[in-house]
């Protein structure tokens, strides 16, 4: 059994858009793109399915199919 692993320098997984990572952990560390306004969270036909956010959500812009706003 290994304890842990670790990747430096640039890393792909996978090779075409069928492939899947599947993740079994909490993530410990930021998510941060490589460029500002450049990567996308999910995309039409693969949405996220709930957002659960502690603090303040800085948003640009919003499109909402519908809205409760407490």
């Amino acid at each position: 059994t290994m304890a842990g692993l670790s990747v430096t320098g640039n890393t792909t997984l996978g090779d075409a858009a069928s492939d899947t990572v599947t993740v079994n952990a909490d993530v410990a560390s930021d998510l941060i793109p490589s460029a500002d306004n450049t990567h996308d969270l999910g995309a039409t036909g693969s949405e996220w399915k709930d957002l659960f956010i502690t603090g303040t959500a800085n948003i640009d812009s919003l499109v909402a199919d519908t809205a409760d706003i407490c």
